[in-house]
C-alpha cells in the first residue's frame, strides 16, 4: 500500500507543475551532475572553461550550507553544498559537500548499525569529492595554503585507508564519519 501511494505521488509530482519543470529543464543543462562534480579531471576542465560563470546562485546555496553546518543539520548542509557545487564547483563547495555527507552518513550508518558494511564505499565516495576540491583549487587557487594542505591530508589518509582497510589515526574524514557512533 505504501509503495502504491509513493508511486502515485511520484506520478502526480511529474505532472503537477509543468511550467516549473520546463524552467528547471532549461536551467539543468548548465549544471553539473553529482558524478561530474566528483570527477577531478572533469571539474578542472569545466572550471578552466567556465571560470567566469555566474556564481550568484552557487554562493546563495553556499551561505545556506554554512548556516546548516553551524546548526549541525548535516542532511540540509549536504543538500545545500551539493546545490552549490553543481552550479559552480568551487573547492569550498566540494570539500563542504564531502564533509557534510560524511557526517550525515556516519550518523545514519551508526543508527542502522551498518558502519562496517558501508564504511569503505562511503570513504571512496568522499575521496572523489575531496580530490575534486583539490583539482578545483589547482585551477581557482581560492583556498588558503593551510586549508589546501588539510585537504591534501584528507585525500592522502583516505587513500591509505582504502588501500589497507585499516583505520588511520588522525584521519579527519574517518573521525568525522565515526563521530556518529
Amino acid at each position: 500500500m505504501a509503495r502504491l501511494l509513493a508511486l502515485s505521488l511520484w506520478f502526480a509530482s511529474v505532472f503537477a507543475l509543468p511550467g516549473c519543470n520546463a524552467q528547471e529543464s532549461a536551467q539543468a543543462g548548465k549544471y553539473l551532475t553529482e558524478s561530474e562534480a566528483g570527477n577531478a579531471e572533469f571539474v578542472s576542465r569545466w572550471l578552466a572553461k567556465h571560470r567566469a560563470a555566474d556564481q550568484k546562485d552557487a554562493q546563495q546555496f553556499m551561505q545556506q550550507a554554512l548556516r546548516e553546518k553551524q546548526r549541525s543539520n548535516w542532511s540540509a548542509a549536504t543538500k545545500a553544498f551539493g546545490e552549490s557545487m553543481i552550479r559552480y564547483p568551487s573547492p569550498q563547495a566540494l570539500a563542504g559537500y564531502a564533509e557534510a555527507e560524511l557526517r550525515m552518513l556516519g550518523a545514519v550508518r551508526a543508527r542502522d548499525k551498518s558502519v562496517n558494511e558501508h564504511m569503505a564505499a562511503d570513504m571512496k565516495h568522499a575521496l572523489t569529492f575531496y580530490e575534486s576540491a583539490l583539482s578545483a583549487n589547482a585551477v581557482l587557487r581560492t583556498l588558503p595554503a593551510q586549508e589546501s594542505e588539510q585537504l591534501q591530508k584528507r585525500v592522502d589518509c583516505l587513500k591509505a585507508y582504502l588501500a589497507s582497510a585499516s583505520k588511520q589515526a588522525g584521519c579527519v574524514p574517518l573521525e568525522i564519519y565515526l563521530a556518529g557512533r
